[in-house]
C-alpha cells in the first residue's frame, strides 16, 4: 500500500512540471504493427520506384542489409569544420564510418560500386561518410576540422576507409546518402501544414513512394491501413489540436515512423457571400453603464477598446477598456446585439489597453500605464488570473534595469540590443495560434549617452512568443524591428504569421515579416510598398496601414491596404520623398515577393485620408477610411483625428484583387476608432468599437453572413477548402534564446514573472498599482513543488 502511495505521490510531483501543451506533442513509433513483415534482403535490390523529396524525384534506393541508400551521389560543401555540410534530401543523411566499414565487409561491394547500383568514381570524386576524424575540432583556422572518414580503393581496387579534408580536396566531394529511418517525414497529399477547421472532413493519401503495407491512427482513435483515408478533425477540448500517428513498412523490410500534429483554425465565415452589404445595415449601440478612456493619436498610442471574438461561440466578444474615473482595465462580454453579457471581470489592473486576444481557456491582454509599465496578462473563463507577465517596468526615462522581460542572445547572458533598457511602451499587437501567444510591442531603450552627455535613446519594436497556458518565455522573433514603430498589423493565416509594422524612420515605409510560430524565423521586406512613405523620425509619417487579407481560394498569395500622400521627409541624413497621393491594395505572395497594386482612391481625396480599417468580410473586404478637410492638408498631415472636422466613408472591396465593388458611402456619424482594428466574428458579422467625446463606448456591428455548405468530404481538387501536397519535415528551432542557461548563471529569477493561478483576481490585494503583481519565477515554483513533494513523501514514508 505504501508503496502505491509512494507512485501516487511520484505521478502529482511529476505533473506539477508538465505543461499541458505536451498533449499537442507526438510520438513517432516505428514499432512493428499487425500485418507487417520485417524481412531485411540479403542481397542488394534496387526499389520499384523512384524516390521523391519535396516532390523532386531523387532516384532509386538500393537495399543494403538493413540500411537503404539512395543510388544517386549528392555534393559536400567544403567548408565543413563543425560537421559534413551536405544536400542530401530531407529524410536522408550521410553514411558513417560504420556503415562504409558494413559496405566494404560485403562479399558483393564490388557489384555495390558498379555500373548497376551506385556507379562511384574514385579517380574524380571523394566519398564522404559523415564522421568526423577529430570529432572535438570545429573551429574554422584549425585543419583539423575539415578531416573525416572517406571511402576509397588502393591501386588494385581494393575497398578501403581513409580520410581527406574537405577544405583541401580538390576533387568533387559527395556522399552517398541513406535513409534516416528515424526521422522519416510522410508526405501527404490533402494537407499542406495549415490549420483545419473542426468538424469537417478531409480525404488525406500517403504519397510517399515504396511503401508496402500502412498502420495509421489518429488521436480521436480512428485507425487506417490504406494510402488513402477520410480525416475529420476533432482537436481536443483545450487546445484544439490533434495528432495522427503514421507507421509505413517500407521498401529494404523496415518499418518507420513519423507523426504530425494539427491545429485547429478558427471559423469566421471566409467564404460567404457579402456582395449585398449596405452601410445602413450596421447597427449601432452604446455599452450601457460603461465611461471609458480614450485616444485620438494615431500612432505611439495605446488603444481605446480593443475587441476579440471568442473562440468556439458564433456571435459573441470581448471588449477590453479603461474605466473612465479609476483607470481598472476591464473586460466586458458582449452579445452580437452589442448588449452586455454578464458584469465586466476587473482584471485588478491599472492602465490603459494595447489589445486582446481569445484563447481556449480565457484570453489574454496586452496593456501599459503611466509609469511606463506594460505587461501581458491571461485570464481564465471564471475570470481568475492564469498568469502574468511584466514586458517593461523600468520606470520613466529609465536610467537602470529594475524589471523587464529578458531574452538573452548568446552564453555569454548579454542582451541584444534594443533590450537592454527598455521604457515607455507605447503600443503593441497579440496573436493566439498553436498554444502560443505572440506579442508585438513598440518601446524605448537607453542605449547609454552620447560624447556630449545627452541620453541615446531610440524608439523600435520587439515581437516575442510565450507559452499560453504558462506564460513561461518561449523565444524571440526580433529585439528590434522597425524604427519608429508607428502602428502594428498581426495576421495569422492558419500556418504564418504576418506582420506589419509603419516605420517612420528605419524604415520611411511599412516593414512587413512573414514568420513561422514554431521556428522564430522570419521573412522580411520593407519594399512591398513600391516606393517611399516619407516620415520625419519624430512620429509624423505621410503613410497610414490597414490590414491584410486571405485570398479565397489562393492561400499562396495576400492583400493588404494602405495609404500614402505627396510629401517631403526624411531622418539623420536620410531624405525621403514620395510624390503620389493613393490609397491602395498591393497584391503579394507567401515569400514577400512584389505582384501588383490596385489604386482605389488618387489625386487630391486621396492626400486627405487620415485613417482606415480593413477586416474580411465573408469572401468580401470592409474597407472604412476618414478625410479631413481640403484646407488642413500639409506636408504630414495631423497624426491625431479629429471627430467633428472629418468624414467617414464606408466601402466593399472585391477579396480577389482589392477592387471596389461596392462604393464608398458616408457615415451620418464619425465612428472610427484612433488605434483600434475591427474583428470579424465567428458568424462573419465585423465588430468594432468607437469611444466617443462623452467617453461613451459604442459598439458597431454588421449583419452576420450566412456561411455556404461544405463539402461531405473536402479533397484536394477542391478549389475552395482544399490542399495540395506537404512534406512533414521536422523543423529545426534555432537556438536564439540562452535564458534556461543564464538566468541559472546569473541566480536571477527575473525573467519569469507568473502571478500564482489558484487565486481569483477578485480577490488579490493589488497595492499601488500592482507593484506587487511581477513576482514568481518558475524556479521558484519550481523549488516550492519540490519542497512540497518532499513533505508529503516524509509522510508517506512515516504513516
Amino acid at each position: 500500500m505504501k508503496i502505491q502511495q509512494i507512485f501516487l505521490l511520484y505521478l502529482f510531483c511529476t505533473c506539477c512540471s508538465v505543461y499541458a501543451l505536451s498533449q499537442c506533442k507526438c510520438t513517432i513509433d516505428s514499432s512493428p504493427f499487425p500485418g507487417s513483415v520485417s524481412s531485411v534482403p540479403t542481397a542488394l535490390a534496387l526499389s520499384p520506384e523512384d524516390e521523391y523529396s519535396e516532390m523532386k524525384n531523387i532516384g532509386k534506393l538500393i537495399a543494403v542489409g538493413s540500411i537503404q541508400i539512395l543510388q544517386q551521389t549528392f555534393q559536400v560543401q567544403q567548408k565543413s569544420n563543425i560537421n559534413l555540410q551536405h544536400n542530401c534530401p530531407a529524410g536522408y543523411t550521410p553514411v558513417t564510418q560504420d556503415d562504409l566499414k558494413a559496405i566494404i565487409a560485403r562479399p558483393d561491394y564490388s557489384t555495390l560500386i558498379g555500373s548497376d547500383y551506385l556507379k562511384l568514381d574514385f579517380s574524380n570524386n571523394t566519398y564522404y561518410s559523415q564522421t568526423k576524424v577529430y570529432p572535438s575540432s570545429t573551429k574554422g583556422s584549425d585543419s583539423k576540422s575539415f578531416k573525416y572518414y572517406t571511402l576509397s580503393v588502393d591501386s588494385k581496387g581494393k575497398p578501403n576507409i581513409n580520410y581527406e579534408s574537405t577544405y583541401f580536396d580538390t576533387k568533387t566531394k559527395l556522399t552517398i546518402c541513406k535513409r534516416n529511418l528515424q526521422q522519416f517525414p510522410v508526405q501527404l497529399a490533402g494537407y499542406e501544414g495549415y490549420d483545419l477547421e473542426k468538424g469537417k472532413s478531409y480525404q488525406f493519401q500517403i504519397i510517399n513512394k515504396n511503401v508496402q503495407a500502412y498502420y495509421v491512427s489518429d488521436s480521436n482513435n480512428n485507425t487506417y491501413t490504406t494510402s488513402t483515408f477520410t480525416y475529420t478533425h476533432n482537436g481536443n477540448s483545450q487546445w484544439g489540436c490533434a495528432t495522427i500517428n503514421f507507421k509505413l513498412q517500407v521498401f529494404g523490410g523496415v518499418t518507420v515512423g513519423d507523426c504530425l500534429t494539427i491545429w485547429t483554425k478558427n471559423q469566421i465565415a471566409f467564404n460567404a457571400d457579402s456582395s449585398s452589404f449596405n452601410i445602413n445595415t450596421i447597427q449601432g449601440t452604446v455599452l450601457s453603464g460603461v465611461k471609458a478612456n480614450m485616444t485620438e493619436d494615431l500612432f505611439f498610442s495605446h488603444g481605446s477598446a480593443p475587441i476579440a471574438p471568442i473562440i468556439g461561440d458564433s456571435s459573441s466578444f470581448y471588449v477590453y477598456y479603461s474605466n473612465l474615473n479609476s483607470s481598472q482595465l476591464m473586460v466586458q462580454k458582449v452579445s452580437s446585439q452589442g448588449t452586455p453579457l454578464g458584469s465586466a471581470i476587473d482584471t485588478k489592473q491599472v492602465g490603459y489597453p494595447f489589445d486582446i486576444v481569445t484563447t481556449d481557456f480565457g484570453f489574454v491582454v496586452m496593456a501599459g500605464d503611466s509609469n511606463q509599465r506594460a505587461f501581458i496578462q491571461a485570464i481564465n473563463k471564471d475570470g481568475s488570473q492564469r498568469w502574468l507577465r511584466i514586458l517593461v517596468d523600468n520606470g520613466i526615462n529609465a536610467v537602470s534595469p529594475l524589471d523587464q522581460i529578458k531574452f538573452y542572445q548568446s552564453d555569454k547572458c548579454d542582451l541584444p540590443s534594443g533590450m537592454t533598457l527598455m521604457y515607455d511602451p507605447e503600443n503593441g499587437r497579440l496573436n493566439y495560434a498553436r498554444g502560443k501567444i505572440q506579442a508585438i510591442w513598440a518601446h524605448y531603450n537607453h542605449f547609454g549617452y552620447y560624447s556630449n552627455g545627452e541620453r541615446d535613446d531610440h524608439t523600435g519594436d520587439t515581437m516575442i512568443s510565450l507559452d499560453a497556458d504558462t506564460g513561461l518565455d518561449q523565444n524571440i522573433f526580433w529585439a528590434w524591428g522597425a524604427s519608429h514603430s508607428l502602428y502594428q498589423n498581426l495576421h495569422y493565416d492558419g500556418k504564418n504569421l504576418y506582420v506589419a509594422s509603419l516605420g517612420d524612420a528605419y524604415p520611411m515605409n511599412i516593414k512587413f515579416n512573414i514568420c513561422n510560430i514554431d521556428t522564430y524565423q522570419c521573412v522580411s521586406s520593407t519594399n512591398l510598398v513600391q516606393g517611399d512613405i516619407p516620415g520625419d523620425g519624430s512620429g509624423n509619417s505621410a503613410g497610414r496601414q490597414g490590414s491584410f487579407i486571405d485570398i479565397v481560394g489562393n492561400r499562396n498569395q495576400k492583400l493588404f491596404i494602405y495609404s500614402r500622400k505627396d510629401c517631403t521627409g526624411g531622418y539623420d541624413d536620410i531624405s525621403s520623398e514620395n510624390s503620389i497621393n493613393e490609397l491602395a491594395v498591393i497584391k503579394f505572395d507567401s515569400q514577400l515577393k512584389y505582384i501588383s497594386t490596385t489604386t482605389l482612391i488618387s489625386g487630391d481625396d486621396a492626400a486627405r485620408i487620415n485613417n482606415i480599417k480593413t477586416v474580411p468580410y465573408g469572401k468580401n473586404i470592409l474597407l472604412a477610411y476618414t478625410m479631413i478637410p481640403s484646407s488642413d492638408v500639409q506636408n504630414f498631415n495631423r497624426q491625431n483625428i479629429i471627430p467633428t472636422e472629418e468624414q467617414t466613408y464606408v466601402a466593399l472591396l472585391s477579396g480577389v484583387d482589392g477592387s471596389i465593388l461596392v462604393q464608398p458611402a458616408q457615415l451620418q456619424n464619425y465612428q472610427i476608432s484612433a488605434s483600434d482594428d475591427w474583428r470579424v466574428l465567428e458568424n462573419g458579422s465585423i465588430a468594432y468599437t468607437y469611444v466617443d467625446s462623452d467617453y461613451n463606448l459604442n459598439i458597431y456591428l454588421t449583419p452576420a453572413l450566412t456561411t455556404p455548405s461544405y463539402p461531405n468530404l473536402i479533397v484536394t481538387t477542391d478549389p475552395i477548402y482544399g490542399f495540395d501536397k506537404f512534406t512533414n519535415q521536422k523543423a529545426t528551432v534555432p537556438l536564439n534564446n540562452y535564458n534556461n542557461k543564464c538566468v541559472t548563471d546569473q541566480n536571477n529569477f527575473n525573467w519569469v514573472s507568473i502571478k500564482s493561478t489558484s487565486k481569483n483576481i477578485n480577490s488579490i490585494d493589488i497595492g499601488n498599482q500592482n507593484q506587487d503583481a511581477n513576482i514568481h519565477s518558475n524556479e521558484t515554483s519550481s523549488k516550492t513543488i519540490k519542497s512540497l513533494c518532499l513533505t508529503l513523501l516524509i509522510i508517506v514514508l512515516c504513516a
